[in-house]
């Protein structure tokens, strides 16, 4: 799929480590997505509310962060559920050292979500 393709996906990163939100949303707007970066609940709820309806189209997300399932629950009642990729791990294993390795896993996550995973 080619940058511009993608250009309508609307991806929020939510989580407590600002490196990676802003590295994450660096890597996801040079590969063509539409990336919004939040490090609280109250941040990723705003950017939300401030979408057009029905525009997130994937939730990357720390599931240990206070209220996040919450936010998720919400999202689901209002608009069409989002599909959502829970980070366990910011690396996905790969070394820190490697970033083009690491920049190609995650759109690779990224990309699989997006075209082959259904909403939950």
């Amino acid at each position: 799929m080619q940058p511009h393709q993608q250009a309508s996906h609307r991806i929020i990163i939510l989580d407590d480590d600002l490196a990676f939100v802003l590295w994450l949303a660096h890597t996801l707007v040079a590969n063509g997505y539409l990336a919004f970066p939040a490090t609280s609940v109250p941040e990723a709820l705003r950017l939300i509310q401030e979408l057009p309806a029905e525009s997130v189209d994937l939730v990357v997300a720390n599931p240990v962060l206070p209220g996040v399932s919450e936010l998720l629950n919400g999202l689901r009642t209002w608009q069409v559920s989002p599909k959502i990729i829970a980070i366990e791990d910011r690396t996905l294993g790969i070394a820190s050292s490697d970033i083009k390795a690491r920049e190609a896993a995650w759109l690779k996550e990224i990309r699989t979500r997006l075209e082959s995973f259904p909403s939950v």
